[in-house]
């Protein structure tokens, strides 16, 4: 019997599951790699009026089929296979989002020994212009504002404080996430960022970035802020520019708050943040909501 497409899709996750157990690969890339060709099957299936039952499963080859690959790449540019619904207006598929699923289908294709022919690169609509002072007018609007109940002072602090970086550096979140307090200087204010190109693994040398008088003050207050966090850790001095702000699980014991934080940790931090903002101001429509992601506060050029 030839074999069915859930057979391929089924035999490349077992092979990255190996991969795990042994250390080759992340649990996050697993689940990324799991959750894509799920949804490439299901829309497969779909695209070839298939159930996924024994008898009617799509064949192996229509994962492969280009205009159908193409199809979903695009869906998925769309925000169309979204499985979370976003709290703006902003549908579309994030950078990252296309970038991954392109990954997911090209590993598969590799691992069956199969050419892909389609080039699974479909592109994000293009954003407005947006330049930096207009983004720091925006910050300013929701900063100044009321702090949500469900958020605490702490992380409305370091987030202010992290979007200004975001603004004026132009920085990518994880090279934000790498900064350490020597990162930071005064008079006049500015910030040191190691550029990091996805995809070489190599930094480049650092590059020194003036910051906006907005900027200072609200580093000025994440500074005090954050020095109240790791005081009382026990060890050595904690370098790291960004911390947690409460205590957390990372499938362990009780971490205590003041310890270096990542940049998919920040992310999701933004992005709860954004839920408690829309929540609490549920009712009064936002002619200019914040962004869905905080790699969207990086100044845009211009089209």
């Amino acid at each position: 019997m030839s074999p069915r497409a859930r057979d391929i899709v089924d035999g490349f996750l077992a092979d990255l599951r190996g991969r795990h157990d042994d250390g080759t690969i992340g649990a996050a890339t697993l689940r990324q790699r799991v959750a894509f060709l799920e949804d490439l099957l299901a829309y497969v299936e779909h695209a070839h009026g298939h159930d996924g039952g024994t008898s009617t499963a799509a064949p192996a080859p229509a994962l492969f089929d280009p205009p159908t690959c193409q199809a979903w790449l695009e869906a998925v540019a769309q925000g169309h296979r979204r499985r979370r619904a976003t709290s703006s207006g902003n549908r579309h598929g994030s950078t990252a989002t296309i970038r991954a699923a392109a990954a997911s289908l090209r590993a598969l294709a590799g691992w069956a020994n199969v050419p892909l022919e389609t080039t699974p690169h479909p592109r994000q609509p293009a954003r407005p212009h947006l330049d930096a002072n207009h983004l720091h007018h925006r910050c300013t609007n929701l900063f100044e504002g009321p702090r949500p109940h469900r958020v605490t002072s702490a992380l409305w602090i370091r987030t202010h404080a992290l979007v200004r970086v975001v603004i004026d550096t132009g920085a990518r979140v994880g090279e934000i996430a790498a900064m350490t307090v020597h990162d930071l200087a005064d008079h006049p204010p500015r910030a040191r960022v190691t550029p990091r190109p996805p995809g070489t693994g190599t930094p480049e040398p650092p590059r020194t970035t003036p910051l906006d008088a907005r900027t200072a003050r609200a580093l000025r207050a994440w500074t005090r802020e954050r020095t109240r966090l790791t005081t009382a850790l026990e060890g050595g001095p904690v370098h790291a520019l960004w911390v947690t702000t409460v205590p957390h699980r990372a499938g362990g014991p009780l971490r205590p708050a003041g310890l270096p934080i990542g940049a998919r940790a920040l992310e999701g931090a933004w992005e709860r943040l954004r839920a408690a903002l829309t929540e609490a101001r549920a009712g009064h429509p936002d002619p200019s909501p914040p962004p869905d992601l905080l790699t969207d506060w990086r100044p845009s050029p211009p089209n």
